[in-house]
């Protein structure tokens, strides 16, 4: 159970009319409403208390538009960068893709171009845990060679409002240090058809802080972003890998950054 289905989780903020009634136009939007919230919250629940008629089968309408306004963090100084949530579920899993070019996703496969292995998708990149691992396979049918992981990577969404990314860490997969990726590059978007090379600008081309591990089960170092914006949205590709390999597979990605 979510604690979104607990009744403690919510704090009441409107009671009132919906704004439609028997003059609204049955093809425009009702009223706007008015609420007087002064505190933002991540989740709003809305529920319904009244029908326009005194029977029917079903309530039903079409669309919900909530207006508002983000509240975001002062400008921090520096080293004051924290770790920055995800939206985990938002993680894409692409290949065939280079910095500024369109992606193509990546599929679940045990074999086959642009697969990732089945079980191993990029939301277990965010899940906190260097026992769960992306594994990807790009331009390689199969076997070991010079390709297989490259221009491969991921999407994601970062939590609440755009987020200047300011840092990340990559944690490698513990007995596999020839599938490490070695250079990343990394955009932001904040939007449109993210499978678009065009809605994404770059952030970051360099290393990822794996070329000297020597701790297999932590993190690598944190890297530098050179080039930081304000963005809803970060995608990661690899550029290069340490040797010859089946695949590219790392356990754990971390942003750090705030929210600009």
């Amino acid at each position: 159970m979510s604690n979104l289905d607990l009744g403690i989780s919510w704090v009441l903020i409107y009671v009132g009319a919906s704004g439609i009634d028997n003059t609204t136009g049955r093809e425009t939007d009702g009223a706007y409403q008015s609420i007087l919230n002064p505190v933002r919250y991540r989740s709003y629940r809305i529920l319904i208390t009244s029908k326009q008629g005194p029977l029917s089968d079903s309530v039903s309408y079409s669309e919900v538009k909530l207006f508002g306004r983000y509240i975001r963090g002062s400008i921090p100084t520096s080293g004051s960068s924290s770790l920055l949530s995800v939206i985990v579920s938002s993680a894409e899993p692409i290949w065939n893709t280079t910095v500024g070019g369109d992606s193509m996703v990546a599929v679940s496969g045990n074999i086959g171009y642009g697969t990732y292995y089945p079980g191993l998708p990029p939301s277990n990149l965010f899940d906190d845990s260097i026992i769960t691992r992306y594994v990807t396979r790009g331009n390689s049918y199969n076997g070991t060679n010079a390709i297989a992981g490259l221009d491969t990577g991921f999407y994601v969404a970062v939590a609440d409002c755009e987020a200047v990314l300011t840092e990340f860490s990559i944690a490698p997969e513990r007995s596999q240090p020839t599938r490490d990726p070695i250079t990343v590059t990394v955009e932001g978007s904040n939007g449109g058809d993210l499978t678009k090379g065009s809605n994404w600008n770059a952030v970051y081309n360099g290393a990822t802080g794996l070329l000297t591990i020597a701790n297999r089960s932590a993190e690598g170092q944190q890297q530098t972003i050179t080039q930081p914006g304000s963005y809803l949205y970060y995608r990661f590709l690899v550029t290069s890998k340490r040797t010859i390999s089946d695949y590219v597979s790392y356990t754990e990605v971390k942003l750090y950054g705030y929210h600009g």
